[in-house]
Order: structure tokens, then sequence, then C-alpha cells
């Protein structure tokens, strides 16, 4: 190999090198969600700074700043969970990693239709940061030029388990999703709205969870019956 094509293939290298680290989009993968050939598929593209986690609870891989990744789903309806992600090179000149908490997005693929999932344009550090705190996004339909219907969700720090646990978003969890908390009996649904509670005979009548009956109980008790429930509840 001549002198002039090896410097010709490390002019290249090294471009390639510049453009992953200056942010520009890579599409490095591309990922079909159903089985078969299906003429009025749906495309969804990520940006440089938007992660796709998941795509109707399935894993869609670990995903790198700057990578831009294709989705090829069916028509209808679809719920992601998205990130913003973003390094900066503040004057420390260490780079400084900006990620926002999940957010979980849903809507509606019309057939044959291509989606980009963007943002605002960030240009300073601290435009990034603030973004990250209340991350906003668009869904944009290519074809049309017009950003289309969708309902983001920003999740809250994890204080109880949900039903539904991300391996990727340990940390985090969807108001939307049924949730028990953890003093609670494992397996017992809470329910949000409870029934006005009914003395009958000395019985509670209600269609609260069991937690709920027993703290009602002990809230009637008398001093008397608690002390005997203490002494019984010891011995047991």
């Amino acid at each position: 190999m001549g002198t002039k094509n090896m410097v010709k293939l490390l002019m290249i290298a090294l471009l390639g090198v510049v453009m992953t680290i200056s942010g520009c989009a890579i599409v490095a993968s591309k990922h079909k969600l159903y089985d078969g050939e299906v003429a009025n598929a749906v495309t969804i593209l990520s940006s440089p700074t938007v992660q796709v986690t998941y795509i109707d609870n399935r894993d869609m891989g670990y995903s790198f700043v700057g990578q831009e990744k294709e989705f090829s789903v069916l028509p209808g309806e679809h719920t992601l969970i998205i990130e913003y992600a973003d390094f900066w090179s503040p004057a420390t000149g260490e780079d400084e990693k900006v990620v926002s908490r999940p957010v979980k997005l849903t809507f509606t693929a019309e057939p044959s239709q291509t989606y980009q999932l963007t943002h605002e344009r960030l240009m300073t550090l601290e435009l990034s940061q603030a973004f990250a705190k209340k991350p906003v996004f668009r869904v944009k339909n290519i074809v049309t030029n017009n950003v289309v219907d969708a309902v983001f969700e920003v999740s809250a720090p994890k204080s109880f388990v949900s039903q539904f646990k991300f391996e990727t978003t340990p940390e985090y969890q969807f108001v939307s999703d049924s949730v028990v908390s953890e003093p609670a009996l494992k397996g017992l649904q809470i329910k949000a709205d409870v029934e006005p509670v009914e003395k009958n005979g000395g019985l509670v009548k209600t269609n609260a969870g069991r937690v709920e009956q027993l703290q009602q109980l002990w809230a009637d008790a008398t001093q008397d019956e608690k002390a005997n429930f203490l002494q019984w509840i010891t011995v047991k």
C-alpha cells in the first residue's frame, strides 16, 4: 500500500473519531420488532441525544451518546422509555455527561410513516442540565413534517415497588404503573379509592385491602383491647 493511500485511510479514520466525539449522528443499529414482512411498517428514529431503552416493554439494548437507532414497528399505539443524554466539555476540560430521568412516551403510529424523537436545541451545559431536570420531547412525523400528539410521563425517584421493572432504570418508577407500597404484604393490591367503612355487629365491611381493615380495627379499639392485642402478638 502506498504512502498516499495510507494517509488517506488514516484521515478517514480520524474523521470518524472526530464525528463521534462531536456528537454527530451515527446510525449504528436497526431493530425490527415484528416477524415477517409488513408493507405498511412504521419507522421510529432516535436522535443523537435521545436514547431509547424500551419499546413496548422490550429491551432495546445499550446506546451511547451520538448514536442514532432505527426501529421498525407495526402501526398502532406504542409505549417507549427514553432518556436525554449528552456530553459536555466545560472549562475544566473534563467531559461531563448529563442524563435525564427516564421518560415514558406513548403515541399512535400511522401506517408507512417515519417518526423522529427530538427535543429543543441545547447550546450550553447550563441549558442541558436544566432540560435534564424537566425533559420535554417531540415526536415528529418526517413524512408530513408535523409534530404528532403524544403522552409523556417523567419518572419519579423510586420509593415503592413497581409491577413493571426496567432493568436499565432501577432508580426510577412511573406513577401510571400499578404499584404496591413496601410496607404492604407482597401480592396485596392497594386500591386508591377506598369505600367508606360500615360496622355491622362489631365487624368491618369494606372493599379495602387487609392492611386498611387492620388499621381501622386498631383505630376503633379501646385501650384495654389494644393492650390485650399487644400482649397476644408478643406471645405469638
